[in-house]
């Protein structure tokens, strides 16, 4: 009787019973090999014949042995294939022994062996692999079968499968229980068990109709972008990030992998706190240690969420309010255009073939030229407005080229982000090892003022233009334009994945999610030999075997190529490929 149910009871029967064959299946599975034709014939009874061939075509579909267990359309399938009546066939009559026997030939054809002492190792050591990475146990029971499979070993029936995987389930836990009880400080369990304590608190507010318990309480976490609930995440988070201070030398010491933490931790979020508080100290603590550390994960990717997902949101509302800008004054900047163009056209063109004329009549030159002077006092007022409109053009232009209007405008929107972002910001533990020096600079500056920036801040992670924007004319530094770059920065560094966090299931390195550097050179072999791929180890060896072959190929096609076989060289049109092209090759 195993220990846990891994198989549902429908699944479990399923395994246990001989496959259901269509009739094409019957035709492809219960076929005789002419290789066992001689022991067919030497088999005394038709129920040993029909039974073996049975056997034999159940084997080769499920790699497994079912006793006694025959369907009877398989059963007739093959008494009618042989011309046995079907009443000379009884499969109770097939002795236990004639049974071995049979499945010791089929075993030889396909090169099995059965499930004993070599094959309980082999099914040992994958079932302790999968349980310390704590995969869910059917994930192991049908990793399990599939290996049994690739090793050639006949599978067993289900128990046997089912105690190996519960037993090292129970052992691999009671190990980590032991060092649990070993590691923990009395600190530590004293803030473990408070979890099982109802809220305390303060003496002047009153107490509500139903008080939670703190372990309920941190069950579940909000996924809203509002302030509010962003700001009860943050409370949550220092809550849990002190008790996984007190917890961390523990788990650190049980090595828990990701599947691990979830095992552990989803039967706390799932139980009644009653099923939790029953439990042994030290598998109660065991289940809360990884809860704690689950959640703090957990938090941190729902805030960080929250916060690419704000300064996603401000950067969509910026654009599209500056589109709308810029198509609103574009009235103003055709106007101005068709003006400047205008007095062009009356004034200063109209001038010119003034002084023209002058120049071209009979005056002399000095009366020429007090003509033109008279002329150009004449135009002064017209002049100084085209110089009023050909100034205020060109502050058009360059707002237009220095996107004044796009900064001008995220420094507006800034305030509602600061709202959301600011407080994960500078609560967050970010790990730095890949970032920017600039920008880690600028965050540690931004967590270190606790948000509160003056004039003084890096300015190194912004670019040339993002720096002069951060200025206003009068040189006055914009601190709400500064952290709405900053947020944005930070996100895109988050997404780029050049800033990580130190505590999240999401936002890690690409290192952490590898095997460990170490670990790897140590079971390298071990790892690769479960995988199947030695002969692989080293890589030079394939690719050197992979371009041998390779070169083999072109010399044949090369030289059915100039012995005119060309079928698979020909175009779509019917053309031949230039052989010059092959013999490149």
């Amino acid at each position: 009787m195993p220990v846990m149910q891994i198989l549902s009871p429908l699944e479990e029967e399923a395994f246990e019973s001989p496959p259901h064959f269509t009739s094409a299946e019957r035709k492809k599975f219960l076929a005789l090999p002419a290789s066992l034709q001689d022991s067919f014939d030497g088999f005394r009874t038709p129920t040993n014949k029909v039974c073996f061939l049975v056997a034999f075509g159940y084997f080769k579909a499920r790699r497994k042995f079912f006793g006694k267990q025959f369907r009877p359309p398989d059963i007739d399938f093959v008494a009618a294939r042989y011309g046995f009546a079907a009443d000379y066939i009884a499969p109770s009559e097939y002795d236990k022994q004639t049974s071995l026997r049979h499945q010791q030939l089929i075993l030889d054809f396909f090169g099995y062996g059965r499930f004993d002492e070599t094959g309980r190792e082999i099914a040992a050591r994958e079932v302790a692999a999968k349980v310390r990475a704590h995969r869910r146990p059917k994930a192991i029971f049908l990793e399990l079968v599939e290996t049994l499979t690739r090793h050639h070993v006949a599978l067993p029936k289900y128990y046997l499968l089912a105690e190996l995987i519960a037993g090292e389930i129970n052992a691999h836990k009671r190990a980590l229980i032991s060092l649990v009880d070993e590691r923990l400080t009395m600190e530590g369990r004293a803030l473990l068990d408070a979890l099982l304590e109802k809220e305390e608190l303060p003496e002047t507010e009153e107490p509500p109709k139903v008080q939670r318990y703190r372990l309920t309480l941190l069950k579940k976490f909000h996924h809203s972008t509002k302030p509010s609930k962003i700001k009860a995440n943050i409370a949550d988070l220092q809550l849990l990030r002190g008790l996984y201070s007190a917890v961390e030398p523990t788990l650190l010491a049980l090595g828990l992998t990701d599947e691990g933490l979830r095992y552990y931790a989803t039967s706390v979020i799932k139980a009644e706190l009653f099923q939790v508080s029953r439990r042994a100290a030290p598998d109660r603590h065991l289940h809360l240690i990884a809860f704690i550390a689950y959640q703090t994960f957990k938090l941190h990717d729902l805030l960080i969420d929250a916060f690419l997902q704000s300064v996603q949101s401000t950067l969509n509302t910026t654009a599209r309010e500056h589109k709308e800008l810029y198509y609103t004054s574009r009235v103003e900047r055709r106007l101005a255009l068709n003006a400047v163009i205008t007095d062009l056209d009356h004034g200063v063109i109209a001038a010119f073939a003034d002084i023209q004329l002058i120049i071209a009549s009979d005056f002399s030159a000095d009366d020429k030229l007090g003509m033109i002077n008279d002329l150009l006092h004449e135009r002064t007022r017209e002049r100084e407005r085209l110089e009023a409109q050909l100034e205020q053009l060109k502050t058009v232009a360059e707002n237009t080229e220095e996107e004044a209007d796009y900064y001008a405008l995220l420094g507006k929107k800034s305030l509602k982000l600061q709202n959301r972002a600011s407080d994960i910001v500078r609560s967050v533990s970010f790990d730095t090892a890949t970032t920017p020096p600039e920008l880690v600079e600028a965050i540690r500056h931004f967590q270190h003022k606790r948000g509160e920036i003056e004039g003084g801040a890096p300015l190194a992670f912004l670019s040339a233009r993002e720096q002069k924007m951060v200025f206003d004319e009068a040189g006055k530094f914009r601190v709400s334009l500064y952290k709405a770059l900053l947020f944005i920065k930070t996100a895109d560094a988050l997404k780029a994945g050049t800033l990580n966090l130190i505590h999240s299931h999401k936002y890690r390195p690409l290192d952490d999610y590898l095997l460990p550097a170490k670990a790897w050179r140590a079971e390298r072999d071990e790892w690769m030999r479960r995988a199947e791929l030695t002969p692989l180890r080293d890589p030079r060896l394939l690719l050197d075997s992979l371009a041998r072959e390779l070169d083999r190929q072109y010399h044949h096609t090369n030289r059915r190529w100039l012995a005119g076989e060309r079928p698979a060289l020909e175009n779509a049109h019917g053309r031949h490929v230039s052989s010059r092209h092959a013999e490149g090759r």
